[in-house]
Protein backbone atom coordinates (compact mmCIF):
# COMPACT_ATOMS: atom_id res chain seq x y z
CA UNK A 1 0.00 0.00 0.00
CA UNK A 2 1.27 3.30 -0.90
CA UNK A 3 1.65 6.08 1.31
CA UNK A 4 3.36 9.22 -0.53
CA UNK A 5 3.17 13.12 -0.06
CA UNK A 6 2.86 15.35 -3.00
CA UNK A 7 4.13 18.92 -2.45
CA UNK A 8 3.97 21.92 -4.20
CA UNK A 9 7.48 23.61 -3.94
CA UNK A 10 6.99 26.64 -6.54
CA UNK A 11 3.87 27.85 -8.18
CA UNK A 12 0.59 27.78 -8.23
CA UNK A 13 -0.93 25.27 -5.44
CA UNK A 14 -3.98 22.85 -5.47
CA UNK A 15 -7.61 23.89 -5.37
CA UNK A 16 -9.36 21.10 -3.57
CA UNK A 17 -12.98 21.68 -5.10
CA UNK A 18 -10.93 21.40 -8.32
CA UNK A 19 -9.44 18.34 -7.75
CA UNK A 20 -12.90 16.68 -6.72
CA UNK A 21 -14.37 18.13 -9.72
CA UNK A 22 -11.43 16.20 -12.05
CA UNK A 23 -11.63 13.13 -9.84
CA UNK A 24 -15.55 12.75 -10.41
CA UNK A 25 -14.53 12.95 -13.97
CA UNK A 26 -11.88 10.16 -14.13
CA UNK A 27 -13.61 7.80 -11.49
CA UNK A 28 -17.32 8.67 -11.28
CA UNK A 29 -17.56 7.75 -7.69
CA UNK A 30 -15.63 10.28 -5.35
CA UNK A 31 -16.27 11.02 -1.73
CA UNK A 32 -15.43 14.86 -0.29
CA UNK A 33 -15.61 14.54 3.87
CA UNK A 34 -14.07 18.67 5.32
CA UNK A 35 -11.88 18.39 8.18
CA UNK A 36 -13.58 18.97 11.20
CA UNK A 37 -11.95 20.11 14.66
CA UNK A 38 -8.17 19.72 15.42
CA UNK A 39 -7.69 18.54 11.80
CA UNK A 40 -8.72 21.48 10.33
CA UNK A 41 -5.31 23.32 11.05
CA UNK A 42 -3.30 21.08 8.56
CA UNK A 43 -5.73 19.49 6.08
CA UNK A 44 -9.33 21.04 4.44
CA UNK A 45 -10.39 17.89 3.93
CA UNK A 46 -10.36 14.46 2.05
CA UNK A 47 -11.26 13.10 -1.10
CA UNK A 48 -11.85 8.87 -1.16
CA UNK A 49 -11.85 7.17 -4.40
CA UNK A 50 -12.94 3.75 -5.43
CA UNK A 51 -12.64 2.12 -8.90
CA UNK A 52 -12.31 -1.67 -9.49
CA UNK A 53 -12.30 -2.96 -5.63
CA UNK A 54 -9.61 -0.27 -5.14
CA UNK A 55 -9.26 2.64 -3.20
CA UNK A 56 -7.11 5.84 -2.61
CA UNK A 57 -7.54 8.14 0.27
CA UNK A 58 -6.24 11.97 -0.69
CA UNK A 59 -5.81 14.42 2.18
CA UNK A 60 -5.43 17.93 1.01
CA UNK A 61 -3.27 20.02 2.83
CA UNK A 62 -4.29 23.52 4.54
CA UNK A 63 -2.89 26.04 1.78
CA UNK A 64 -3.04 23.47 -1.36
CA UNK A 65 0.89 22.82 -1.09
CA UNK A 66 0.60 19.62 -1.06
CA UNK A 67 -1.28 16.12 -0.55
CA UNK A 68 -1.41 13.56 1.38
CA UNK A 69 -2.03 9.81 -1.05
CA UNK A 70 -2.68 6.73 0.43
CA UNK A 71 -3.82 3.79 -1.08
CA UNK A 72 -3.61 0.71 -3.63
CA UNK A 73 -0.51 0.70 -4.99
CA UNK A 74 -1.47 0.65 -9.15
CA UNK A 75 -4.38 3.12 -8.20
CA UNK A 76 -2.11 5.59 -6.42
CA UNK A 77 0.19 5.59 -9.39
CA UNK A 78 -3.05 6.37 -11.52
CA UNK A 79 -3.86 9.84 -9.41
CA UNK A 80 -0.57 10.50 -9.53
CA UNK A 81 -0.32 10.11 -13.65
CA UNK A 82 -3.41 11.94 -13.01
CA UNK A 83 -2.68 14.65 -10.97
CA UNK A 84 0.21 15.80 -13.72
CA UNK A 85 -2.23 16.42 -16.41
CA UNK A 86 -3.79 18.69 -13.99
CA UNK A 87 -3.32 22.44 -12.42
CA UNK A 88 -1.15 23.17 -11.02
CA UNK A 89 0.91 21.32 -12.84
CA UNK A 90 -0.04 21.78 -16.20
CA UNK A 91 0.44 25.96 -14.81
CA UNK A 92 4.19 25.50 -14.10
CA UNK A 93 4.64 24.06 -10.62
CA UNK A 94 7.22 22.32 -9.14
CA UNK A 95 5.69 19.16 -7.56
CA UNK A 96 7.42 16.26 -6.26
CA UNK A 97 6.54 13.07 -4.87
CA UNK A 98 8.27 11.85 -1.80
CA UNK A 99 8.00 8.01 -0.59
CA UNK A 100 7.50 6.71 -4.19
CA UNK A 101 10.63 5.84 -5.40
CA UNK A 102 14.18 5.65 -4.32
CA UNK A 103 14.52 9.71 -4.98
CA UNK A 104 11.48 12.60 -4.86
CA UNK A 105 9.92 11.92 -8.47
CA UNK A 106 8.84 15.48 -10.37
CA UNK A 107 5.52 15.58 -11.87
CA UNK A 108 5.83 17.10 -15.21
CA UNK A 109 2.44 17.06 -17.18
CA UNK A 110 4.28 14.35 -19.27
CA UNK A 111 4.22 12.12 -15.91
CA UNK A 112 3.01 8.36 -17.58
CA UNK A 113 1.44 5.73 -15.51
CA UNK A 114 4.15 2.96 -16.59
CA UNK A 115 7.01 5.52 -15.39
CA UNK A 116 5.65 5.70 -12.00
CA UNK A 117 4.94 2.22 -12.10
CA UNK A 118 8.60 1.30 -12.99
CA UNK A 119 9.82 3.59 -10.38
CA UNK A 120 8.13 2.35 -7.58
CA UNK A 121 10.11 1.23 -3.97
Amino acid sequence: MADVLVAVLEGPVFDVAELERGARHEWGTVAFTASTGERRQSSTGQLELHHDGRSVRIVALVGGEGLGIEGDDDLVAEVLAWLARCRPVLDGALAVVTDWAAEPLELTPGTAVDELRARRL
